[in-house]
């Protein structure tokens, strides 16, 4: 089993060099778009689109998790198809996509803090709202410092936008593309108002206060109900691969199971890809499902 571990890893690495090797040329490409396919779902791929999102993934991390992974499925896979060739192949698999599943986790993280921000931003701004001694312009310039570098940026390059071209609404519409959200818009009603009139809409305000309010109540049974979701759907992976493992051992010595037969072998290892599948997709739906609206 250590020999079919050092392998897996060795092969995969050698399967990174080939791919990001200089042997491909933009000529060579043209013909050979799974080699570009391949090379953007793997670790050098997924590393720029995480680092675009500002987080880090290390390859000294990719290097532990992968070897734990490799390990754990490594080993299960061979209790129960007693192939070295089909575990071999599970484990190379598995390491290729493991950078891809962090990407979809890291977005995920990304969407949320994303949200968060903009809570924050709403929330503080209806603190200075409500002492209503700051312009809008000087509202939105005070949110900056308690806001995060995603939604932080965004905003400061809205101000820079409204101080070189003194468009306010202008610039509130370029945030909202960006960031579709409703107490955002209702927010920047408010400050739009504001701005136009010299006055806070009492009605508007108290609208929001209580839509915030609701939305806060709704956010934090959702973000319950996603971590409750998602624990019980590993669980149940858990599960499915202890059920496996149990069915090859209890009923291995069955008339009507044949360990060795190549049909339960292959089946096994369908079995396996589909729940590699299975998990990608699944982070890929709470990636795409992480906004309460």
């Amino acid at each position: 089993m250590r020999s079919l571990i050092f392998w897996a890893i060795f092969l995969y690495f050698i399967l990174l060099i080939f791919l990001h090797s200089n042997i491909f040329t933009v000529e060579n490409l043209i013909n050979d778009e799974w080699v570009l396919n391949l090379r953007n779902v793997s670790y050098f791929g997924m590393i720029l689109k995480i680092k675009e999102l500002g987080y880090d993934y290390s390859l000294f991390q990719y290097a532990f998790e992968s070897s734990i992974l490799s390990c754990v499925l490594g080993i299960l896979a061979y209790m129960t198809t007693k192939s070295i060739a089909l575990s071999l192949v599970l484990v190379l698999i598995s390491t290729f996509l493991l950078p891809y599943y962090h990407f979809l986790a890291t977005e995920s993280l990304y969407k949320y803090k994303i949200e968060q921000d903009l809570f924050l931003y709403v929330t503080s701004s209806l603190v200075y709202l409500r002492e209503d001694t700051l312009t809008s312009l000087e509202i939105m310039m005070n949110c900056l410092s308690s806001l995060s570098s995603i939604v932080q940026t965004d905003l400061q390059k809205t101000l820079n936008f409204i101080s070189s071209t003194s468009q306010f609404e202008e610039g509130l519409d370029m945030f909202e593309k960006k960031y579709c959200h409703s107490i955002v818009k209702n927010l920047h009603i408010i400050l739009k108002a504001k701005y136009n009139e010299g006055a806070l809409n009492l009605s508007l305000y108290e609208y929001l206060y209580d839509n915030v309010e609701s939305y806060e109540l709704l956010n934090s049974e959702f973000i319950k109900k996603s971590k409750a979701n998602r624990s019980l759907f590993y669980f149940m992976i858990l599960l499915e691969f202890l059920a496996i493992y149990l069915v090859v051992n209890v009923f291995g010595n069955s008339q009507f199971i044949n360990l060795e037969s190549t049909f339960f072998k292959m089946v096994i290892f369908i079995y396996y890809l589909l729940n590699i599948i299975t998990v990608l997709f699944y982070e890929g739906w709470c990636r795409n499902h992480l906004q309460t609206e």
